[in-house]
């Protein structure tokens, strides 16, 4: 049986079970390879919590504010973090300095690349997909879709937020939003649509780069099928209540849940090794 607080939260949000984002997709995956906690999953896609609130999440945040006036999915504006308040020298942390000038720096390039901002923060729906865009544009007469992302990670190529060019194409936690917004753009608008990660550097604001990605349509086959099954998958756990928990004593103790969560980790799990 559905909880009366699930029937709740979905008749508020009929979307949140009949069209399937890219970050869903991407946390699903985690969740059947036993890397997310389902319970995580519950409270972000079926309760609508906004969850992680991490330094780095509200640095981006605060970035794609400032560069394109749009508001963060719950709403909020984004707050930028100051120093000496309430004396003459307030001023902006360091990390927010660098934030607000990336931002600005954004704007610049955007006015002399010679792109033609159509729409921010607009939602594009096609079947069983959606996805919010940071940017629609005309570049060069063709419509475009560029992502804004904001990283100290551009040069990391071992982890899998890293954004190092040589190894990004094998990073489809990164990859998957290319594909998933230009299958979607590309049915919704019916005519060719380029996609580009914009990314700038939280170290330093004059580091930008620009990556186009050519999606291999035997990808967007798969995309297809993949977001089908994703659907599948999330309505069975949504009707039947099935969120399982995945609880480590690390992910536990940095978890937004763990005050009031009766699954959380107290002790380390002990691992039988075979030798």
């Amino acid at each position: 049986m559905i909880t009366t607080t699930i029937i709740d939260n979905l008749e508020a949000d009929a979307k949140i079970t009949t069209k399937v984002s890219q970050s869903l997709m991407k946390s699903l995956q985690k969740y059947f390879l036993k890397q997310e906690c389902g319970l995580i999953l519950k409270a972000m896609y079926v309760e609508n919590k906004d969850l992680y609130k991490s330094e780095a999440m509200l640095l981006g945040q605060y970035f794609e504010y400032v560069a394109t006036g749009q508001l963060p999915k719950f709403g909020n504006v984004p707050q930028a973090k100051k120093v000496y308040e309430g004396t003459p020298k307030e001023k902006l942390s360091e990390s927010y300095q660098r934030a607000y000038q990336s931002a600005q720096y954004c704007k610049v390039l955007i006015d002399k690349m010679g792109i033609e901002i159509l729409s921010t923060g607009e939602t594009i729906e096609h079947n069983d997909a959606k996805g919010t865009l940071d940017i629609k544009a005309r570049w060069d007469g063709r419509l475009s879709i560029i992502d804004l992302k904001y990283s100290g990670l551009l040069d990391n190529k071992w982890d899998e937020r890293g954004w190092e060019f040589n190894t990004l194409n094998e990073k489809d936690q990164l990859m998957i939003q290319s594909v998933h917004y230009k299958y979607i753009a590309e049915a919704l608008y019916e005519e060719p649509v380029d996609f580009y990660f914009f990314l700038f550097s939280s170290t330093n604001p004059s580091d930008v780069r620009v990556a186009k990605i050519e999606v291999d349509p035997m990808k967007t086959l798969k995309h297809i099928e993949d977001i089908k099954l994703a659907k599948q998958m999330w309505q069975k756990m949504v009707e039947t209540n099935n969120f399982k928990p995945r609880p480590s004593l690390f992910k536990c103790s940095t978890c937004p849940l763990n005050e009031n969560c009766e699954s959380r980790a107290l002790l380390p799990t002990i691992t039988t090794i075979y030798y």
